[in-house]
């Protein structure tokens, strides 16, 4: 199983402020059946640069490899961001770095506020150059988005999306969270970890209530859609 959204890599961004704490995280989801993990960072072009980012991203990555050496109980490391919407973005020379590594598929982080026709036409920009976005936390912009054709206009343009873990463990989003990924509206889940109390990485309990309520075939076509992406394959909705 694949966590794809994670923020485990030190002191990088608000995620996990050192390496013991990135360890201890990594421990945790490893115990969870977690094999695979995407590192996902924050990127905000409107404070910093790809440069400075990549040069940040490298560092905090030599520094957790360096920890966990050989170690067999941690998840296997897959490098990644998660970069906010600008408009600006889709026009990024080397947008492409951005990406899970050895895809062409882009975590993106969608604006807190209600989406304009410009905000879709960015994603269009992002897809028609080659790149597939995958929106990160979709249950995060229910409050805030009033279309309820928003996730509709996001498969229609070829994104596919995202949820938390968070969404299937509370009892408030449940079953909301189990009618879309029986609608094969959710392809990904990520437990968007941060630290060890307050944004844990509880993943695994989402993959069990996934399990009871629609059995084993829910969980073998999420690991078949992730092993398609970590492929790098022209994945179809």
């Amino acid at each position: 199983m694949v966590d794809f959204h994670t923020h485990i890599l030190p002191g990088i961004d608000d995620g996990s402020p050192d390496v013991k704490t990135s360890v201890e995280m990594l421990q945790s989801l490893y115990s969870q059946g977690i094999d695979k993990v995407v590192l996902t960072p924050h990127f905000y072009l409107a404070k910093d640069s790809s440069k400075n980012f990549f040069h940040k991203r490298e560092k905090a990555l030599n520094e957790l490899l360096k920890e966990v050496g050989n170690m067999d109980n941690i998840p296997k490391l897959i490098l990644g961001a998660e970069v906010l919407l600008y408009p600006e973005i889709s026009g990024l020379a080397d947008l492409e770095r951005f990406c899970i590594e050895g895809t062409n598929y882009l975590l993106v982080e969608m604006p807190f506020f209600k989406w304009s026709n410009n905000n879709y036409e960015t994603l269009e920009k992002i897809r028609r150059g080659g790149i597939i976005p995958i929106i990160a936390h979709i249950e995060r912009y229910f409050k805030t988005q009033k279309d309820k054709n928003m996730i509709y206009r996001l498969l229609d343009i070829g994104c596919m999306l995202q949820a938390n873990a968070s969404f299937f463990n509370s009892v408030l989003t449940r079953r909301k969270a189990l009618k879309l990924l029986r609608g094969e509206m959710i392809h990904f889940i990520g437990s968007d970890c941060h630290d060890l109390k307050k944004r844990s990485p509880n993943i695994g309990n989402a993959y069990k209530i996934i399990e009871e309520k629609h059995g084993q075939y829910s969980i073998d076509n999420l690991e078949y859609v992730s092993g398609m992406v970590l492929q790098n394959a022209n994945f179809r909705l």
